[in-house]
């Protein structure tokens, strides 16, 4: 065997050696060239490479638990109905993600995951309130914007007064709010949820406007929640089986 064929298959062998090296780096390349560098399906390739997001996470739990205020134990809350309509600061629901990209500033995180029915983005912005830090997130669904929410942490009893004040004069007028968990209903088939654990106070703002989206996400909540009924119902048979 010549020389030169030795060399060739010698570079041949080491060039396929760097090729398969090399190669979860191109794939996650291409993925972010193709689909674009907030896709779930790039985010999706460079977790499975890397074992982490290529962005900081928004949420790190499950979805639902954001809009299981809207769904869960409404009834034992109070709820006011306003004339006007609601909107999530200075955005309009049903605009486009790239819209709300254009018009902010770089977000500290972003979620883009695809779940059962729709692709699910998050985008997160830090701001200050009432010398209070809070963080914004714009939630989307197949990249249209149909949730917003605010979350201060560790609120003092005076920063909530002022936001829950701020929000009753703006929305009920001279309407009193006994309560730091409440519901107000908007005209525009949208609504604003209050809520305060101790430790964090988040406001969410969610739009039912849109028939399609209301479908995918009930459909989301009722399929998520019935695996975990389901889940129980079966713990509980089985203890009951042992006990």
């Amino acid at each position: 065997m010549s020389l030169i064929i030795l060399i060739t298959i010698g570079s041949g062998i080491i060039l396929i050696s760097v090729l398969i090296r090399l190669y979860p780096l191109i794939h996650i390349f291409f993925s972010k060239i193709i689909f674009g560098k907030f896709s779930s399906r790039y985010i999706a390739t460079a977790k499975n490479y890397t074992g982490q997001s290529p962005y900081a996470y928004c949420i790190k739990d499950d979805f639902i638990n954001h809009i299981a205020g809207f769904y869960k134990n409404v009834e034992k809350i109070e709820k006011f109905n306003s004339e006007l309509e609601i909107t999530f600061m200075e955005t309009e629901f049903g605009v486009s993600f790239n819209d709300v990209l254009k018009s902010n500033k770089k977000p500290f995180c972003i979620n883009s995951n695809r779940l059962p029915g729709f692709d699910l983005k998050i985008l997160g912005y830090k701001d200050l309130m009432f010398t209070a830090e809070l963080k914004k997130y714009y939630y989307f669904v197949d990249k249209v914007f149909f949730m917003g929410q605010l979350t201060f942490k560790n609120p003092d009893k005076e920063n909530i007064d002022k936001i829950v004040g701020v929000i009753r004069k703006k929305y009920l007028g001279t309407i009193k709010i006994e309560s730091d968990s409440f519901m107000i209903n908007g005209k525009n088939n949208s609504a604003l949820l209050c809520q305060y654990n101790g430790f964090h106070l988040s406001l969410s703002y969610l739009s039912r406007a849109n028939g399609e989206i209301n479908h995918l996400v009930d459909e989301h909540w009722n399929s998520s929640t019935n695996i975990v009924l389901g889940k129980t119902s079966s713990l509980e048979t089985e203890l009951m089986d042992k006990l």
